[in-house]
């Protein structure tokens, strides 16, 4: 069966969701294509790599444009399978029975995929298959992988024809599933809840098999930098993190990106990681106020333990990228100038804010809808399509969003020019949004990127790249845009 994986976009981050279930289903002989919504004619692309069925991954960010896309599908052949995977078909289920497509995938799709492959094939229906919700029927979920060995790799070859795939040499990989904490921003705490009794949320690939991974991927694809994905990397000072350091050092050796909480940061981590060959790492503020991160973020960090890791990553030369959230619910506008005041403290490398999008499925989501900062469950037409845009709970007042805007484009800029700082922070913040900030902006935080993520590129492909991602920044940006 020859199966059409549709993305929305393409960043020099892969689509790792798409590429594992297509490596699931590779393995089992059948061929993988992908498209992507931003770039493709994807009735056109259907036709011409004569596919037998459709598969999407989607965030709820990317809902109006899957559910626009699949309804082109079903207009241009109406007997072709369509089914829906990610993030937001496991807290939506119910778009199997009022988008247009057969079948909605919740939770881990690695052998529900395969199922619903032989199901077509056979000329079954979906009604039957664990994990999968249609029209007629709602199945639970199955038990949980829990050897992630026995997985297949993901699938590079899906991704490899596309750019910037195809010339960037950073890739990343995905050591674990599951994560063992609960913000409540995040769909961790639903997640238990869906798989409570079904196997261990938090698991781990062993050493072996990732490294053996990355030297199969650094054999055939262009690789200088490693990127790690998971949502944290390396949870305490064990015998996998000894292995780790000793095999990636010896046998990869090339330098890497990953996550960690501020809360697990010690010598002892952070020594070993740098000697394996840690480069940069993600390790996120959220908010700079300390009772917000316990009482509404459910994460009980406080100010000292946060100043305290930044101190020691940077006391062993490792560049930081840090992250905060503008508009949390039950904040105000002071509270996010006091996270962009933490944020000068803490001196990250690259300093990123982010608007708060109440994701369908978190903690937060239900609390925003309790209290009316937003209508109802989700919308879809009016629903963020990306944490850059303007807040979207009604309690944020549309001056708020103005300088939120502001901090989106120069707070990386006043974190890593502290003589800018009062202008940006006392002034320019407070102006109207304009192009200059944008244009501006977007080069800055660039630049920092590339010190965190420091992959070479020729200067002709390097400009592709920059084009590239000024496209996606425009779109990210533009959307529900403040007055």
């Amino acid at each position: 069966m020859n199966i059409l994986y549709i993305v929305k976009s393409l960043s020099v981050v892969e689509p790792q969701g798409a590429m594992q279930i297509s490596a699931m289903t590779r393995a089992a002989g059948h061929a993988g294509q992908l498209a992507v919504i931003d770039e493709l004619d994807i009735p056109a692309r259907i036709d011409e790599l004569g596919i037998d069925l459709v598969a999407m991954s989607l965030m709820s960010t990317e809902a109006r444009a899957f559910r626009e896309a699949a309804q082109a599908i079903k207009d241009h052949r109406p007997d072709l399978p369509i089914v829906a995977g990610g993030p937001h078909p496991t807290y939506f289920p119910t778009i199997a029975r009022d988008w247009p497509i057969d079948a909605a995938i919740i939770g881990e799709g690695d052998q529900a995929m395969l199922d619903v492959v032989e199901a077509w094939e056979q000329g079954c229906g979906f009604d039957h298959i664990p994990n999968v919700h249609t029209r007629e029927s709602q199945n639970p979920p199955r038990a949980l992988v829990e050897d992630l060995d026995t997985l297949p790799w993901v699938d590079r070859e899906l991704v490899a024809g596309f750019e910037p795939f195809r010339s960037v040499p950073m890739k990343s990989f995905m050591a674990t599933r599951g994560c063992p904490y609960g913000c409540a921003y995040c769909f961790n705490n639903a997640y238990k809840s869906l798989y409570r009794g079904l196997g261990k949320m938090v698991r781990r690939r062993s050493v072996e098999n990732l490294v053996q991974e990355i030297e199969a991927v650094k054999a055939a694809y262009p690789l200088s930098f490693v990127r790690f994905g998971d949502d944290v990397f390396v949870a305490k000072d064990d015998a996998w993190l000894e292995e780790f350091v000793a095999k990636y050092k010896e046998r990869v050796g090339l330098p890497f990106y990953c996550l960690i909480r501020p809360n697990l940061v010690s010598e002892a981590i952070v020594g070993k990681l740098r000697d394996a060959g840690c480069h940069s790492v993600a390790i996120s503020l959220e908010s700079g106020n300390e009772d917000l991160r316990r009482t509404v973020l459910n994460r009980a960090i406080d100010d000292q333990t946060m100043l305290k890791a930044y101190d020691i990553l940077r006391s062993h030369g490792l560049k930081i990228f840090s992250n905060a959230m503008l508009g949390l619910p039950e904040s105000t506008i002071e509270d996010d100038l006091r996270s962009l005041e933490m944020t000068f403290r803490l001196k990250p490398t690259y300093a990123s804010f982010t608007v708060f999008t109440p994701f369908p499925g978190t903690e937060l989501h239900r609390l925003c809808v309790d209290k009316g900062y937003v209508e109802g469950e989700f919308d879809e037409n009016t629903y963020p399509e990306s944490t850059f845009q303007s807040s979207s709970l009604n309690s944020v007042s549309d001056k708020d969003r103005r300088v939120h805007r502001n901090i989106l484009m120069l707070g990386a800029l006043a974190n890593s020019a502290p003589w800018l700082r009062s202008l940006i922070f006392k002034r320019l913040i407070y102006w109207r949004p304009n192009p200059l900030f944008a244009v501006f902006g977007f080069f800055v935080r660039n630049m920092l990127q590339r010190k965190v993520w420091p992959f070479r590129l020729p200067p002709w492909r390097a400009l592709r790249l920059a084009w590239r991602v000024y496209r996606i920044d425009r779109r990210n940006y533009r959307k529900r845009g403040v007055a």
